[in-house]
């Protein structure tokens, strides 16, 4: 590991080897390469380890001063319930991955591939005029503004458990569409209004330190800070309301299709509930990671 590594430098000038930075510090040199769910926590973890290591007069962890050796007790017990929590975010994500790739081997006995399906679907459900198309590997989604289906190469080329069952799933977010149902209309709503929130929020983040050296008045530069977390807020929200969607397109919708329609064996029905718990959980990392940064953000406020 690069000893340029700011985290683990961090580490050393703690005087111990705190287990919750060498866990961002390992995350810190894959953070360049093909981590999956890596980034979205990476910065939480980073702040959060940083902290629970030093006992700091400000913001500049070189400058402030190692825990005192009877405190090591207390920064160990936060170590672990950062490396759960780590696990906690990244554990479904990883989980999904194993999922999609276990099942993604091609079946002789599935009739035909994931693209095939969705438009037997579609056509099914009176959607004719919902184009399938083929998009990149892992890019599996429904597009309520284009209304199209949009399926990965491999389980719209596919005649896997894992390309059936995600392109039911997403089928499954085209009913919601079609039948105008709440919480899908919901959520398209919430993610326009936190694109923009989230730019005006960025936007306060980069001026508040401006804003505070300029009026040198707290409140001011508070106000900007609120002004950012609630952006964020805007986003966990999107992210809160997106697991019960994603829950009923797997199993309010394309479990029963797939059942009732015998378009699954009996014998693979447990693996196409795995998949489609899988497919719902896909969100499930980037909700309880924006939820800790919320939390984290929130609690430096109160402590401002």
């Amino acid at each position: 590991m690069d000893s340029q590594n700011p985290l683990l430098r961090a580490s050393l000038l703690s005087g111990n080897a705190n287990p919750a930075i060498l866990v961002a510090a390992a995350c810190f040199e894959l953070s360049g390469r093909r981590c999956g769910a890596w980034p979205a926590a990476i910065p939480l973890f980073v702040m959060i380890a940083i902290e629970s290591s030093f006992e700091c007069g400000n913001s500049d962890a070189i400058e402030c001063l190692p825990v005192a050796p009877g405190k090591s007790g207390k920064a160990m017990i936060i170590a672990i319930v950062l490396i759960l929590l780590l696990l906690l975010v990244l554990g479904p994500q990883w989980w999904a991955t194993y999922t999609f790739r276990h099942y993604g081997e091609v079946s002789p006995h599935i009739p035909g591939n994931g693209g095939e399906l969705a438009r037997h679907l579609l056509d099914k459900f009176g959607m004719h005029d919902v184009p399938v198309e083929e998009g990149k590997k892992g890019t599996d989604h429904y597009d309520p503004e284009r209304r199209v289906v949009s399926l990965g190469m491999d389980n719209y080329n596919n005649n896997s458990l894992t390309a059936i069952a995600v392109a039911a799933h997403e089928v499954g977010h085209a009913i919601q569409h079609h039948r105008n149902e709440s919480m899908l209309a919901l959520r398209t709503r919430l993610v326009k209004l936190a694109k923009t929130s989230q730019q005006v929020g960025a936007g306060a983040m980069l001026l508040l330190p401006v804003v505070m050296l300029v009026t040198r008045v707290p409140a001011a530069g508070l106000a900007m800070a609120v002004i950012g977390l609630a952006s964020m807020g805007s986003a966990t929200l999107v992210h809160l309301v997106t697991l019960p969607v994603e829950i009923d397109a797997s199993f309010g919708k394309a479990l029963p299709i797939l059942r009732q329609g015998r378009y699954v064996q009996a014998a693979d029905e447990k693996a196409v509930r795995r998949v489609l718990r899988a497919a719902a959980l896909t969100y499930v990392a980037g909700s309880l990671a924006s939820l800790l940064n919320l939390a984290r953000w929130f609690a430096f406020l109160r402590r401002a």
